[in-house]
Order: structure tokens, then sequence, then C-alpha cells
């Protein structure tokens, strides 16, 4: 062994006792001084230090210190998440108080008030909601007015589009509006079934625009003025 091996060894602390190459370095210290030196100086640094008693409870207070410092730790982690939250409790607290003072009042008088010009005057309350909804204000055909039950936005398969609503007892007409940027207008055509049919109504130089009535009458003469002659474009 040379003292390079010898000097890796003791300074890993495997200086003394058996094992793969103790007899070597046994022999090698006997020989060479300044390795035996090295060698003595670990042995007696190592048997100090064992020699060197413990504090009574010091091993309790190391775990007891531990202890409190990840305790402290957890309590500080706890409240910069409590602080977090009551800063969410209080942006959504003055968010909430904004959206509650800042609703609509709901005026019952005005709703009164337009359900009777609605009920007195249906045929202009349909044509006034037509043209602020920029469609023609007169229906392809001459409803009467008196059937007129309900106008506003209704479910046509995906698309959701204008519909004026019109009811005599049990049957009804409901007049879709259907723009060509609801639905393919190339595509729809009448239809029937056991218990309704649905007519397809057109206007002169308005390729962009159809009428979807759905009804569960034959025909939409029951929903339609009497004494008027009425023709439409299928």
């Amino acid at each position: 062994m040379n003292c390079e091996l010898a000097q890796l060894r003791i300074a890993l602390g495997a200086e003394g006792g058996a094992g793969e190459g103790a007899d070597a370095f046994a022999a090698h210290i006997q020989t060479c001084p300044r390795c035996a030196t090295a060698a003595n100086f670990e042995t007696a640094l190592a048997s100090a230090m064992n020699a060197v008693p413990l504090p009574a409870g010091l091993h309790e207070r190391l775990l007891k210190s531990a202890s409190i410092r990840r305790s402290s730790e957890f309590r500080r982690t706890v409240g910069r998440f409590m602080g977090l939250a009551a800063t969410i409790l209080v942006a959504l607290g003055v968010a909430g108080g904004v959206y509650w003072r800042t609703r609509p009042n709901l005026d019952t008088n005005d709703l009164a008030i337009r359900g009777e010009i609605e009920r007195e005057t249906p045929r202009e309350t349909v044509h006034n909601w037509l043209v602020r909804k920029n469609l023609p204000a007169d229906l392809p055909l001459d409803f009467e007015y008196r059937w007129h039950a309900f106008h506003g936005l209704g479910d046509l398969g995906e698309a959701e589009v204008p519909v004026v609503v019109f009811q005599r007892g049990a049957e009804f007409a409901r007049v879709y509006i259907v723009k060509d940027s609801d639905a393919k207008l190339a595509n729809l055509k009448d239809a029937q079934s056991s218990l309704c049919k649905v007519t397809i109504l057109r206007v002169p130089g308005r390729p962009d625009l159809a009428y979807v009535v759905v009804h569960s009458t034959d025909n939409l003469d029951p929903f339609l003025r009497q004494g008027v002659q009425h023709s439409m474009e299928a």
C-alpha cells in the first residue's frame, strides 16, 4: 500500500479494524512515520470526541426545538392562507355589494301599463317589436291579433329566433322568423305530423328571410282576419 491509499483510508476513518486492505495498511504505517502520525491523530481525536459527555436531555431538547420550529412554520402558513382567504372574501363582499346596489329597480307599475297597452293594441306592439329587431314590421299574412298570445324569442332547433304566437283555444300558430344566419333557408320545406303542420312562408325580395309557421290546424285561416284575400308564396 502506498501513502496515497493510506491517507485516503485515514480520511475515511477506516484506519483501524479489519476489512479489505487492513493488513496492508497496518504494514504500511509500521514503515511510514508520516502516515503513522496521521493515523494516531485521527484515532486520538475520535476517542476524545466519544469521551465528551452529552448534556442531559439534549436529545429531547433538540426534538422539542424542531417541533417548535415546525409548529411556528405551520402557524405562519395557516396565517398566510387565512389572510389570503380574508382578502378574497372582502373582495367578493365588495363586488357583491356593488352588484346588489346597482341592480335595476323593477317598476311593476310600468309593467302593468305595458301589459295594458299590449292588450289594447297587440298589432302595433308586435309591429314595433319587429322593427326594433330590424325585421319587417308586418308578417307575411294578415293575422288576427286578437288571438295574439306571445312575442319574443323561441327555440327553433339549434337556433333561438324571434317568434310571434297566436292562440285560439287549444289551437295555436307559432310564426318563427328565421334569417339565413340562423339556418340554411334553401333546405326549408313544408312538413306535417299527425297533430301539427309546418308551413314555410317567404317574402318577395327578401331571400335572406323565411317565416316558419308551426300550427295545429289544417290551415292558417282560423288565425287570419276574415273577409280578406290572403296569398302566400311557398
